[in-house]
């Protein structure tokens, strides 16, 4: 089976047996599961802001199926060093809910920091 194939497979998988879902806080779609949350500068969550001094409660995901990304990577007032980002939205409504990093030259390739407030948790049993 081709690895991309396979990969889907697996992020299906994942999907359906996660138990904590965190979902977009304005329309409610799936954007990614408790369990991915990873550690980045030593922790989960960080409190960051932008040049236009805007502050944000991130926190750090191995992936965010729900989220589409645009606009040209970017390192400029990068949080963290090494790392382009790009803008992340909710794929069904669009609302900005973070930050796709990317670095191809470092572990994790990509992570997803996601504003907190902007996502709800819904857990199934």
């Amino acid at each position: 089976m081709p690895l991309d194939v396979q990969h889907k497979a697996c992020l299906e998988n994942q999907l359906e047996t996660e138990k904590e879902k965190l979902f977009c806080a304005a329309c409610g779609h799936l954007i990614t599961f408790g369990d991915w949350r990873i550690v980045m500068r030593g922790d989960h969550e960080h409190t960051v802001f932008n040049p236009a001094g805007i502050i944000f409660t991130i926190g750090c995901f191995q992936d965010a199926p729900g989220c589409l990304t645009t606009g040209h990577e970017s390192a400029e007032f990068s949080w963290f060093p090494d790392y382009k980002w790009q803008l992340a939205h909710c794929t069904q409504c669009q609302r900005h809910l973070g930050w796709l990093f990317r670095n191809p030259s470092q572990l994790p390739v990509y992570f997803y920091g996601l504003i907190q407030n902007r996502l709800h948790k819904k857990n199934t049993d």
